[in-house]
């Protein structure tokens, strides 16, 4: 119990945009991170980066699940994309089992949440140039 209120803590006290984002998951290949940030409606989201030790290709990949998923959805082909090399970013978008989901409707996933999520992906990643995957 007492790790677990660390961790809120801890998520409350970087609030959006830490510096190295939240570890999720440590493997020999790769990391996993979170990180939180503001859509461009104001609404909290987040992102996990699968990050590879050694990068096979520059460009990353971000992935966009679809409305009735989240971020963590698309956890095994993140893994395996990032023990081959490829860097991942998995978005979290509001949909019908999204965060802050009152009043949703779809043209908040395509005029909100997808922009500034790849922006963001865009930011941390450093590169102007990502890759797509989505699917529903």
């Amino acid at each position: 119990m007492e790790e677990t209120k660390r961790i809120v803590s801890l998520e409350h006290e970087v609030s959006y945009w830490p510096n190295e984002g939240i570890l999720i998951r440590e493997e020999k290949n790769y990391s996993v991170r979170r990180f939180n940030y503001a859509s461009e409606d104001g609404k909290g989201l987040y992102l996990l980066r699968y990050l590879p030790k050694k990068k096979a290709m520059r460009e990353p990949v971000v992935g966009l699940h679809g409305i009735a998923q989240r971020a963590e959805s698309l956890d095994f082909l993140a893994s395996y994309l990032a023990c081959h090399g490829i860097e991942f970013f998995s978005l979290e978008l509001r949909g019908r089992k999204g965060p802050q989901n009152d009043g949703w409707h779809l043209g908040h996933y395509w005029h909100y949440d997808l922009p500034k999520g790849i922006a963001v992906a865009k930011k941390i990643s450093k590169e102007q140039k990502i890759f797509g995957l989505g699917f529903s």
